[in-house]
């Protein structure tokens, strides 16, 4: 096998890295998009959990003041606030984890970068030395 034949066969294999390496980091980048997209979605709740849990705070007061039948709805919105608390405590325990899950995934798409760089620059040193050669 010739020289330049070697040379168009790494040339062939930098190339098809050089593609895997573009499609998994567009992979990743789907994946950092969902995770993003789940995030805001969470934190959306969370909004809407902390907005519902004062609510139940002001008919908690209000209710208060009322006798009877008054007073067992009452006590069921005390409950209520308590589910929706282990719900916010949830959520920020999610939120939490996908914040972990952003970082790594901002890591790895900091090497696959530098591995795109990588193959970039050695396809261009491959296509100096066909043209050395050539």
């Amino acid at each position: 096998m010739s020289l330049e034949e070697r040379v168009l066969v790494v040339e062939k294999d930098v190339t098809a890295l050089h593609a895997y390496a573009q499609r998994a980091h567009a992979e990743r980048q789907g994946w950092y998009n969902e995770f993003r997209d789940a995030r805001a979605e969470v934190r959306g709740w969370a909004e809407f959990a902390v907005k519902a849990n004062n609510k139940v705070d002001e008919m908690s007061e209000f209710y208060k003041i009322v006798e009877g039948e008054v007073k067992q709805a009452g006590a069921r919105l005390i409950v209520i606030e308590g589910r929706l608390d282990g719900v916010d405590t949830r959520i920020g325990r999610i939120e939490g984890r996908l914040d972990g899950m952003e970082t790594r995934l901002g890591r790895v798409e900091d090497r696959l970068d530098g591995i795109d760089s990588t193959l970039k620059d050695h396809g261009d040193l491959l296509k100096q030395i066909l043209a050395k050669v050539a």
